[in-house]
């Protein structure tokens, strides 16, 4: 009975070692995998964030400048837009051109070409890459120079509009956008095609009171030239933040 009894001591003193041992050889190793994860998240801490197409805040502003625009180059403008998911975004845009030497006929004064841009952009996670699409508003304007205006009828004039076209149609766009730390944005668009569909205003309170047939000639020219004329982009730059 008593070597029974010796026996079952024995047992389950051997049992508990057993499981005293297991349970120390599984936290020898939990410890074991937990300082390499420290070591590789202070590593990870260290480096330099990578760019990134995708952006965690909501919204964001960007400057925008055109140097290869029609009709006039070096537009200038504006961003402002709201990342609807994570890799798509919806963008308000606005660029303005302004120019005072005539290249399209001559005797022109200043002229101003405005568009502005309801754009949906969805974004490529992995290579930055994107197609925008959209709706666009055009507005251009031209002023008569001062040798057409001394032709007018009278000469009682010091300032007349040539011609004011406002139009709407669509915008299309090719480019690449890349975010850092988490809030700095920089974009390109390579290449941008901006097309009047639809007149809303046209009009030139200068056929109203020219008689020179030549002038009134290059004056409804242009007018049938700037209606329809396509809007390209070439490298458009963007930069700014998200907030």
């Amino acid at each position: 009975m008593s070597v029974k009894k010796n026996c079952s001591y024995f047992i389950i003193i051997f049992a508990l070692m057993s499981l005293s041992s297991a349970w120390a050889q599984e936290k020898l190793q939990s410890e074991n995998n937990f300082v390499p994860q420290i070591q590789k998240e202070v590593q990870l801490g260290n480096q330099e964030p990578l760019p990134s197409a995708l952006n965690p805040k909501n919204y964001f502003a960007l400057f925008n400048y055109s140097y290869l625009d029609l009709i006039i180059p070096s537009k200038y403008g504006f961003t402002a837009g709201i990342f609807s998911t994570e890799d798509e975004s919806w963008e308000l845009e606005f660029l303005r051109g302004n120019l005072s030497v005539p290249f399209l006929i001559k005797d022109l004064g200043s002229m101003s070409d405005d568009r502005i841009s309801v754009i949906h952009r969805p974004l490529s996670s992995k290579t930055a890459f994107n197609f925008s699409y959209g709706l666009s508003f055009f507005s251009f304007t031209t002023h008569v120079g001062d040798k057409l205006l001394n032709r007018l009828s009278g000469g009682r004039f010091t300032s007349v509009d040539l011609i004011n076209i406002q139009s709407l149609g669509f915008h299309l766009g090719l480019g690449h956008r890349w975010t850092f730390n988490e809030n700095i944005i920089l974009s390109i668009d390579w290449i941008s095609w901006g097309q009047p569909l639809i007149n809303l205003k046209k009009e030139s309170s200068f056929l109203d009171y020219a008689d020179n047939p030549e002038d009134r000639s290059e004056v409804e020219s242009l007018i049938k030239v700037t209606s329809y004329f396509p809007r390209l982009s070439l490298l458009k730059v963007q930069f700014g933040m998200s907030f």
